[in-house]
């Protein structure tokens, strides 16, 4: 493992100090996630500076990184692009910057694959040290271009101790290189009781709630909700389905919902700003997760347990091992906030737990301590304490 180009004197006279890189323009995916550590790496007295995309203009449905960021304090360091639509000379002065930015950090955390390649081709492990974390399963791969730069770092940060094991089977890599950190959760923001105005402001008529907060495309689980949707209606006519988010399909979703006949029980919110999300969550009794997407750590599960509210997924759902996983309910007993419907009964599940209102405010309550042993100041001090076992090997 390369070792820090710092003296045991520099370590002593400076504080730790970290270049976090996000190949990434919107505020989703590990955006929310790096920023919360940054801003608690600060607090905690190291020196955490970033640098994300300011080349990709394109926002899709979602907010762009930029104001989010700013609106924390926190601004991109100059000089470097970091965007995978870089073009050539782009990606030369990035290059050229990060071999000199590298002499003044220790550690340069990236986030991305495109970061993390850039990075390793900037100073190629000589001066910093670079560490990754691994927020998507698309950066799992046996390939040479997902392979070797992860071979090549100094140090991983995975979720869960899955993750770690499938680098160390797959990619032989020590498992002493892998940290397995679980992202904090902003227990505190998520489990305050929003304003009244932001909850009137969803304008959701009375009944029990169910939500699935994600993108609207083909394999996140909409149709399967919507179609399983129409049995609760069947049995409890003022059952609400709530779907927060935009996406390409919203409206196939609109004319599936109309065609099962459910559409007046059926409410498409759009992209929700953050405080309005915290708002829908304290209005549900039930929020379904079938598809994670690509964040390992379902950050949605963690958000609607944090605000009391058990999720619900399908056995046959990829995910489903994947949210068990980020859950830390490996041994977990039977009965925990996360419930599991068999296939072809994800109806008539949602039909049971909706009707027995005191099974899902236990459930809720349970959902919402666990939530609250995931803070981001332990994620800060683990991530810490790697970075210094980094150092010192």
């Amino acid at each position: 493992m390369p070792k820090s180009p710092l003296t045991s004197a520099d370590k002593e006279q400076e504080p730790l100090s970290v270049l976090h890189l996000l190949a990434f323009h919107l505020w989703s995916g590990p955006a929310e996630p790096t920023a919360n550590l940054i801003l608690a790496q600060r607090a905690d007295g190291i020196k955490a500076d970033i640098a994300w995309d300011t080349v990709h203009a394109e926002t899709s449905c979602e907010e762009p990184i930029a104001p989010r960021m700013a609106a924390l304090g926190i601004s991109p360091l100059p000089g470097l692009a970091l965007s995978p639509k870089s073009r050539p000379w782009e990606l030369l002065q990035d290059w050229r910057h990060l071999r000199q930015l590298s002499l003044n950090y220790q550690i340069i955390h990236t986030h991305m694959s495109h970061d993390h390649q850039l990075a390793l081709l900037g100073f190629l492990g000589k001066r910093a040290l670079l560490v990754r974390t691994i927020h998507s399963a698309r950066s799992f791969g046996t390939g040479p271009g997902r392979a070797l730069p992860l071979k090549k770092a100094a140090g991983i940060i995975v979720p869960t101790t899955f993750h770690q094991e499938w680098l160390t089977k797959n990619l032989a890599i020590p498992a002493e290189k892998i940290a397995v950190i679980a992202p904090g959760i902003e227990s505190a923001y998520w489990g305050e009781n929003p304003n009244e105005e932001a909850v009137k402001a969803l304008n959701l008529p009375p009944g029990p709630k169910v939500a699935l907060v994600a993108m609207m495309q083909k394999d996140r689980g909409h149709e399967e909700l919507l179609r399983a949707f129409r049995q609760v209606v069947q049995n409890m006519p003022n059952a609400q389905l709530i779907l927060a988010g935009e996406g390409e399909c919203m409206p196939h979703f609109k004319d599936l919902a109309a065609e099962l006949a459910i559409a007046p029980n059926v409410h498409f919110t759009g992209y929700l700003l953050k405080n309005d999300l915290r708002a829908l969550y304290h209005s549900l009794d039930l929020a379904v997760l079938i598809n994670t997407g690509n964040d390992l750590a379902a950050r949605a599960m963690g958000e609607a347990w944090a605000a009391g509210v058990p999720v619900l997924t399908l056995a046959t759902s990829d995910s489903y091992l994947q949210l068990r996983r980020a859950a830390l309910l490996e041994g977990a007993a039977a009965v925990s906030p996360l419930l599991v419907a068999e296939e072809g009964a994800l109806g008539p599940t949602i039909s049971h737990l909706l009707a027995d209102r005191e099974l899902l405010l236990t459930l809720g309550a349970k959902a919402k301590n666990l939530a609250a042993g995931r803070t981001i100041d332990e994620e800060c001090a683990a991530t810490r304490a790697f970075y210094e076992q980094i150092i010192s090997t």
